[in-house]
């Protein structure tokens, strides 16, 4: 069983002790992939040796304390302290880390050419419901049942009331529909460490083992069933939404095939549609080829991210770099609302490939 860690804002992480203040301008995508003697270098250098990962992470409360002290003691008006706080990037956030170096031989591995090649490994608290929690975390930690709805239905028929979310949120509650502003995605891993795959002078190409980001949202129609933990919760009623009604949006799910000796008159249940090659809108990162070394992988996908796909840009910037080269437009930021829930998935293709994993860890950052 991998450590699964979930840190809401407001805690501090170890060995930090002093908020940091994040890098301006924006590093280039291409930094975000360094040499691990690089990163060495740089967290020697560091403040208490830790890595970026351990800065201070705020609640709703914390950044509307900050905005409070910019208009009264600053004498800034409100949407001049909004611009300093955006500058900044001092957003709520959360922490989501699933660990697996506890287990034998220090990773999780997932192969290719079987039917675990497609491996779920976590997914983040929902964006902004500090009081929102799930009965099981058995259940929470299991990938959702995949499910089809009809596909002339508009996506609002099935989510919750905006009143149900955010009751459910931290005060001061999100301005903005979607609120979120950045992802950041921390990933140590590596393939098998050998390949039949010619080399190239591009360390990700023709790798065979990757990370895509999923998305969840919660279905209103989604009908709890009587055995789930969540019916046995005395707080059922006022939990308002189950567990059970994670749908997922990504990876997309497709109508069973009933085989010949099931009953026709019963419908094979909905399953994953897992694609065979990375999904240039969803791929984190690539595994480098045929490397034994683990690496430690940074990306960060924000909404105000303007990379167009299918660019010479996109391509020298992105795909060169292992990310997935429609991934720097910032669309799956800007379009995460209140309540959704992201997920990372592991994959590994082929047989011989392997994907081993170590630690993945992702931080959701929104504005109040």
């Amino acid at each position: 069983m991998p450590l699964i860690i979930n840190r809401r804002g407001g805690a501090r992480l170890p060995n930090r002790r002093i908020p940091v203040v994040p890098p301006f301008p924006r590093p280039d995508p291409q930094e975000q992939s360094k040499a691990p003697e690089a990163e060495k270098e740089e967290a020697e250098a560091s403040v208490s040796g830790a890595s970026e990962s351990e800065e201070f992470g705020p609640n709703p409360k914390d950044v509307y304390d900050v905005r409070l002290i910019l208009e009264e003691a600053g004498n800034f008006p409100p949407e001049v302290a909004d611009m300093i706080i955006d500058y900044a990037e001092y957003w709520a956030c959360t922490t989501t880390i699933a660990d697996y170096r506890s287990l034998q031989g220090g990773h999780l591995t997932i192969r290719g050419g079987r039917p675990g090649e497609d491996r779920f490994l976590l997914r983040t608290e929902p964006i902004a419901l500090a009081h929102w929690k799930p009965a099981s975390q058995e259940l929470w930690r299991r990938e959702s049942k995949p499910r089809v709805v009809d596909p002339a239905a508009e996506e609002s028929d099935f989510e919750y009331p905006q009143a149900t979310l955010e009751a459910l949120a931290e005060e001061p509650l999100p301005d903005l529909e979607r609120p979120v502003r950045k992802v950041v995605f921390d990933i140590t891993s590596r393939d098998q460490g050998w390949s039949s795959e010619p080399r190239s002078d591009i360390a990700y190409r023709n790798s065979h083992t990757w990370f895509d980001a999923g998305l969840e949202r919660f279905d209103r129609t989604i009908t709890c069933p009587e055995d789930c933990p969540d019916r046995q919760d005395p707080d059922y009623a006022s939990c308002n939404i189950p567990t059970c009604a994670l749908r997922p949006l990504w990876p997309p799910s497709v109508a069973g095939v009933a085989g010949p000796e099931a009953p026709t008159a019963a419908p094979a249940p909905a399953q994953y549609d897992h694609v065979l090659h990375p999904t240039p809108d969803h791929c984190i990162q690539l595994n480098k080829l045929a490397d034994r070394t683990s690496c430690h992988h940074r990306v960060e996908w924000r909404a105000d991210d303007d990379i167009v796909p299918d660019t010479p840009d996109a391509e020298e910037k992105l795909a060169a770099i292992g990310r997935g080269p429609s991934t720097g437009d910032g669309e799956f930021v800007r379009n995460l609302k209140l309540g959704d829930v992201i997920t990372v998935w592991g994959r590994a293709r082929y047989p011989g490939w392997a994907n081993h994993v170590e630690r993945v860890e992702v931080r959701v950052f929104w504005a109040v």
